[in-house]
């Protein structure tokens, strides 16, 4: 997915059919990557039912390098609302224009990784409930309305 400006992008989560839980592990998998050029590091987000999985920021490119990068998460405790179709949303601001000339790019998966049918102390923990951080629904972060000045 291309990030050159400041839209959301949206996606539709869905647990795995042919991996339905319990879980022994859930792992987000992502990779990011900037042209080189002129950029600076932008916030980089990802929601999943109002819920924010993922808060980072990028690389700075050179004017000659493009830098490439892979990140891993563990959402095992997650699983509370990894069980239920949602909506999602990944955030990644950017500005190409004259002056910024590199564009983000992001792409992500999540790795679900079966767990045993015969449950013991070493199973992992996962949270009952799993609250949103975002008033919406698909997440994001709610930038506050300016007043007009006195």
């Amino acid at each position: 997915m291309k990030f050159a400006d400041f839209s959301s992008k949206s996606f539709a989560y869905a647990p795995p059919a042919a991996c339905p839980g319990p879980w022994q592990r859930v792992v987000l998998e992502a990779d990011y990557s900037v042209e080189a050029g002129r950029q600076f590091d932008r916030t980089a987000t990802l929601w999943i039912g109002g819920v924010n999985v993922y808060f980072g920021t990028t690389a700075e490119p050179s004017r000659a390098v493009a830098r490439a990068w892979h990140i891993e998460r563990d959402l095992t405790e997650y699983g509370a609302i990894l069980k239920v179709p949602s909506q999602g949303r990944a955030e990644l601001g950017n500005l190409v224009n004259g002056t910024y000339t590199s564009s983000l790019w992001g792409t992500a998966q999540i790795a679900f990784y079966p767990g045993s049918k015969d449950a013991d102390d070493s199973d992992p923990a996962i949270a009952d409930l799993v609250l949103p951080l975002s008033a919406s629904a698909t997440g994001g972060i709610r930038r506050p309305e300016r007043s007009p000045a006195p």
